[in-house]
């Protein structure tokens, strides 16, 4: 079934009239060629879905009217985070799609000494834009009740310094390494579900760009109570490891 994303948080009921017009219009009817008739779901920021259909189109914009409601499935916690040194923007493009669909919480772009940028004032934020809707795309696509958010970038350091793992004790980080580790990603997350008496709120996982991070990064990291794990012995795409790390954790942790 077709879903459309509509930027709409009043209350609407069975029966309503929902009027599209605007961008929404032209990519429903002009690039979708819906038609009168049409039926498809409306998506909006509150985890609703409402089934239309479209009684009216006129040259603008289109009438529709709602069938049934249903509440989108959010995502649940422990809530996921990812925190990536940013790689290249064809990289970057194709992690947002896919953690949009693994119910990913935000993604958090990092300067780091190996990233494609390295000052905050060099970031494609021009790019944000296509960035938002590619959200909207996936979000869309795999009928997902909430969007995942995109932050601003920030520094390595100011990054992992804000967070303060070491005294949140509800929270804890995923430093995925691919030097020589002491410990496997699977021995890790049993050492927390056996240790954690709190609820583990949220999980945040970071992974460097195309090279990784620097040795001083690396130890920046153990400093700050973030042990590096392995995912095993091949070395993985950035993409590879952004999105096995997520349908992990969510296998280990989301019921």
């Amino acid at each position: 079934m077709r879903r459309y994303f509509i930027n709409l948080i009043t209350d609407i009921e069975i029966g309503d009239q929902i009027t599209i017009d605007g961008e929404l219009f032209h990519h429903i009817f002009d690039v979708c060629r819906q038609q009168v008739g049409s039926k498809f779901e409306l998506l909006n920021p509150n985890g609703d879905a409402f089934f239309s259909e479209v009684t009216a189109i006129k040259k603008k914009s289109a009438l529709l009217t709602v069938k049934e409601k249903r509440i989108l499935t959010k995502t649940q916690p422990p809530f996921i985070h990812l925190l990536l040194s940013f790689p290249k923007i064809s990289t970057f493009e194709t992690i947002i799609e896919k953690a949009v669909e693994l119910g990913v919480t935000s993604i958090t772009p990092i300067i780091s000494d190996f990233s494609s940028i390295k000052s905050l004032n060099n970031f494609p934020k021009e790019k944000e834009i296509r960035w938002n809707k590619i959200i909207l795309q996936a979000t869309q696509q795999s009928a997902r009740g909430d969007l995942l958010k995109l932050l601003p970038p920030k520094t390595l350091t100011q990054t992992i310094q804000d967070l303060n793992f070491k005294n949140n004790k509800n929270t804890f980080g995923i430093f995925a390494f691919e030097g020589e580790c002491k410990m496997a990603l699977k021995d890790y997350l049993a050492s927390i579900k056996n240790s954690n008496e709190n609820i583990i709120s949220d999980i945040y996982i970071i992974v460097g760009s195309e090279g990784g991070f620097s040795q001083p990064e690396v130890q920046f990291l153990i400093e700050h109570d973030l042990n590096p794990v392995t995912l095993g012995h091949q070395v993985l795409r950035v993409e590879t490891a952004c999105l096995s790390l997520a349908s992990i954790i969510k296998y280990e942790f989301v019921k």
